[in-house]
């Protein structure tokens, strides 16, 4: 990371519309900031929109950006924020119905499978959006349930129920798996 002066100087820099400047940003926050849109888009495709986008509105608002809170906070805000209306905007939440899920036999696993990380993060990705949103505020930003129903403009009683229905999707997912590997 840059010393404190320097990266003042950066984001001055950059409110001035140094290119130079806007290098340096993208070079030290792209990787982060691009990590936050392929957690919360469903593909890569979108991810990438979303965070082109981002990018572009960091770039228009940083004359705002007033030095209150850490600056890369102020651009994690900003492209959570996106993403979360871009979501929004394509009404793709709650598209499975809990109802229907048969989960008896659930019971019976007490023990994780040798799942890598990127097996899980596939489960997580096949969440609904809101559930897997909800999940992954909590999950991967340690985040509480006012911040998130801040941030997604629902009630903290929907950000709690959106997080047990996505573990309860995710345990019969887990759960699902394992009986297909044990069936290969």
């Amino acid at each position: 990371m840059l010393p404190s002066e320097k990266y003042e100087q950066m984001i001055s820099s950059c409110i001035l519309g140094s290119m130079e400047a806007w290098a340096l940003l993208y070079k030290l926050y792209a990787p982060m900031l691009f990590g936050i849109c392929l957690r919360y888009c469903r593909t890569l495709v979108e991810a990438e929109d979303a965070f082109q986008e981002g990018f572009i509105r960091i770039y228009e608002k940083i004359g705002t950006f007033r030095g209150a809170g850490s600056f890369e906070g102020w651009m994690r805000r900003l492209m959570l924020n996106l993403v979360l209306t871009r979501n929004k905007r394509m009404r793709r939440f709650c598209d499975t119905d809990l109802n229907n899920l048969d989960l008896e036999d659930a019971d019976d696993v007490d023990f994780m499978p040798d799942f890598d990380i990127a097996d899980l993060m596939k489960l997580v990705d096949e969440l609904p959006s809101r559930y897997r949103m909800v999940f992954s505020q909590w999950v991967f930003d340690g985040k509480k349930h006012r911040e998130i129903a801040a941030t997604m403009q629902i009630s903290e009683g929907t950000s709690k129920s959106d997080l047990s229905r996505a573990r309860t999707l995710l345990r019969k997912k887990i759960f699902d798996e394992i009986k297909r590997r044990e069936d290969a």
